[in-house]
């Protein structure tokens, strides 16, 4: 099984710093569209409940570009992946 997703920061997300895309081949890891979930940001010990749109986009990730002053254009970006609770 696969243990993480990889992404990376296009321009845009840089510029904004409040979302991230997920590839549309790694939507199947995640809730429905707008169905709450966790981020989790093991390195600041923060969370961060979202949601996915429509867009393959997740919103409401300012706080982790601020504690993440370092990630720019072209970083990836790691998500592990875990079982959903039942």
């Amino acid at each position: 099984m696969k243990k993480y997703i990889e992404t990376h920061i296009t321009p845009t997300q840089s510029k904004g710093r409040n979302h991230i895309y997920i590839p549309t081949s790694e939507l199947r890891y995640f809730p429905d569209i707008y169905e709450k979930f966790q981020i989790i940001d093991s390195k600041n010990k923060k969370e961060y409940t979202v949601h996915l749109e429509k867009q393959n986009r997740i919103p409401g990730l300012k706080g982790f570009f601020k504690s993440n002053p370092e990630i720019k254009k072209d970083t990836k970006i790691y998500i592990e992946i875990l079982k959903k609770k039942i």
